[in-house]
C-alpha cells in the first residue's frame, strides 16, 4: 500500500512540474513562418550548398549524355571515388587530388569518355582552390592531347570547358549544352 502511495505521490509531483514549466509556450515555440515567399526561399548563407543535389538538379534540368554520379554522400563504392577510379577517370599522369582538402565533392561523368562531364568541388581551405582549377585543366588538356589520335572524336565540349570558382566552390563543365549547365550551377553557388 506504501508503494501505491508513494508512486501515486511521484506520479503527482511529475504531473504538477509539467503544467508548471509548460507555460503559454509563447518562449519555447518556433517564430511563425516567413510573412512573404522571397523570405521562405532564401537559403542560409551560412549553409554550403549540397553538391550532390545541385548536380541531380543539373542532370534533371540540362541535356547531359547518359553518365553516373559519384560524390563524398556515399560510402558505396561505385557512387564515391575512390583511389583506383579516380586514376582511371582523372588519368595517371595527373597528381590525383588529395581528396581530403574538399569538404564535398560531386562528380558527372558519361558512361563514355569524352562525352558530358561536371566537376562540382568545395575546398575546406580558400588554399586549395588554384591547385583544384590546375588539376583540372590537366585533366582537359590530358583528353585533348589523347584525342589527337583519334581525329573521329568530336572534342568540342573539352575545348571550350569552363573552369571556374565561387568562394570555395571550383567547378569544371564540359559539355554540349555548356550555357544551361553553367546558369545552374552559377545560380545555386551565387
Amino acid at each position: 500500500m506504501m508503494k501505491k502511495s508513494l508512486l501515486l505521490l511521484l506520479t503527482f509531483a511529475l504531473l504538477l512540474s509539467l503544467a508548471a514549466c509548460g507555460g503559454t509556450g509563447d518562449e519555447s515555440t518556433p517564430s511563425s513562418a516567413p510573412s512573404d515567399a522571397s523570405e521562405a526561399s532564401a537559403p542560409d548563407a551560412t549553409e554550403p550548398v549540397n553538391l550532390k543535389t545541385l548536380l541531380e538538379t543539373v542532370q534533371q534540368t540540362c541535356t547531359l549524355d547518359s553518365g553516373s554520379i559519384y560524390s563524398s554522400y556515399s560510402d558505396t563504392l561505385g557512387e564515391y571515388m575512390d583511389e583506383e577510379m579516380i586514376l582511371g577517370k582523372y588519368g595517371a599522369q595527373s597528381p590525383a587530388p588529395d581528396f581530403s582538402v574538399y569538404a564535398q565533392y560531386a562528380l558527372y561523368f558519361s558512361f563514355e569518355t569524352y562525352q558530358d562531364e561536371v566537376a562540382l568541388f568545395e575546398v575546406r581551405d580558400a588554399s586549395d582552390i588554384e591547385p583544384t582549377k590546375r588539376f583540372l585543366q590537366l585533366r582537359i588538356d590530358e583528353l585533348l592531347e589523347g584525342a589527337v589520335n583519334y581525329p573521329e572524336l568530336d572534342t568540342t565540349r573539352f575545348e571550350n570547358a569552363v573552369i571556374e570558382s565561387s568562394g570555395n566552390y571550383v567547378y569544371c563543365i564540359a559539355c554540349r549544352d555548356l550555357e544551361a549547365v553553367r546558369a545552374v550551377i552559377e545560380e545555386a553557388l551565387g
